[in-house]
């Protein structure tokens, strides 16, 4: 995601200070690894390989953003593709409980009750994909309620989606770096507004701290086996 982040910062700062004599070549190099890393980084089921619901969904919100841009400045030649950015929103929306939180998979926050409201690691995905397919000339359709994501190696149900619904996860996910947890075949019930059985989730990035630490592993999960 930091090779992400960072060339997005090099294009954005190549197009604002694009009087400067090393901008368009600046922006040559951004566009070149943020096109290479659309290429790379997102499986065909249109989950970022990280495969943590959070960091997956800032990554959607800048190929959006880099794909309004490239429509709008084709000179810079940006592939990204209204399909494929689709398949991420719909992937970002199912890895949100009914409560509209994030599902709490991996390195990722979640609220296991009650209603989620803006802050750090919060955000209106469906509204946002809403949005997103309006713009794109795409039907506004919800995605199916239940989804396998085979890349993600993640099964991600649920009911409906109302803040009533029931959701289930099932987690088998691949390694995809340091934000993944030891939580393959990992197991997560959410029912009647309220986590019921839940994912730890984390708690901070101070590896010197012993929660941290558990928070990642085998036992803290509710591991089939």
């Amino acid at each position: 995601n930091w090779r992400i982040a960072c060339a997005d910062s090099v294009l954005v700062t190549s197009l604002r200070l694009r009087f400067w004599p090393a901008a368009s070549e600046w922006a040559r190099q951004a566009t070149a690894i943020l096109n290479d890393a659309y290429h790379r980084q997102f499986h065909a089921d249109g989950s970022h390989y990280e495969h943590t619901p959070n960091y997956h969904t800032w990554m959607t919100y800048i190929m959006t953003g880099l794909w309004t841009l490239g429509r709008n400045r084709p000179d810079l030649e940006l592939v990204m593709e209204a399909d494929a950015v689709a398949r991420m929103w719909d992937y970002a929306l199912s890895c949100t409980r009914p409560n509209g939180s994030f599902n709490g998979l991996h390195d990722c926050r979640t609220r296991n009750q009650g209603p989620y409201g803006m802050g750090h690691d919060a955000f209106p995905v469906a509204a946002d994909r809403r949005a997103f397919r309006r713009a794109a000339g795409l039907p506004e359709k919800d995605p199916p309620p239940s989804r396998l994501f085979p890349d993600a190696g993640q099964a991600l149900c649920r009911t409906d989606w109302s803040e009533d619904a029931m959701a289930v996860t099932f987690d088998a996910t691949r390694d995809g770096g340091g934000h993944c947890h030891l939580s393959r075949n990992s197991v997560q019930i959410y029912a009647f507004r309220r986590g019921l059985l839940v994912d730890p989730a984390v708690s901070s990035y101070d590896f010197k701290q012993p929660v941290n630490r558990y928070v990642r592993s085998t036992p803290a999960h509710s591991t089939c086996s």
